[in-house]
């Protein structure tokens, strides 16, 4: 259930659901609560997740489609500072590199599978594309607050 606080006489959501942002009185604090969240429980789906017998490809397409499925959306809105990013980044290498198998460095998992890579996100510099997109998408629509801004 979404509980209200009260600033300044007006009532604002603490939560909305939908998207996982955890709003607060103001927008630094509202960023670091919502990503602290979201991190937590991803540490927590990857965790849960683990005992699984997975393969190293499968792993990485968990990653993929599971632990940062929500993070392309939430990061749309609230962008990552570099040590969220960086400790997302540290989940997903985790669990990828959990048991048995044979390490490679992250640099070579984010490279291109034409290269020889797995394709894994570089999550600090496609969290700042994906905002900048939606900015430049919002900007585009005639009209808008943003395109109004952004003609300054």
């Amino acid at each position: 259930m979404d509980s209200t606080s009260v600033y300044t006489g007006d009532s604002i959501p603490r939560a909305r659901r939908n998207t996982g942002i955890y709003f607060g009185p103001t927008v630094p604090l509202t960023t670091r609560d919502s990503w602290t969240r979201f991190i937590n429980a991803v540490r927590a789906k990857a965790r849960q997740s683990y005992p699984r017998n997975l393969s190293l490809a499968q792993r990485i397409l968990y990653v993929h489609l599971c632990l940062f499925a929500k993070l392309w959306f939430l990061t749309q809105i609230l962008l990552p500072t570099r040590v969220q990013a960086q400790k997302l980044t540290s989940i997903g290498t985790w669990f990828i590199w959990q048991g048995p198998i044979f390490k490679d460095p992250v640099t070579t998992l984010q490279r291109p599978k034409r290269e020889g890579g797995w394709d894994l996100p570089h999550v600090e510099t496609k969290c700042k594309a994906l905002l900048y997109n939606r900015i430049e998408m919002t900007g585009a629509k005639r009209g808008t607050e943003m395109s109004e801004f952004l003609r300054k």
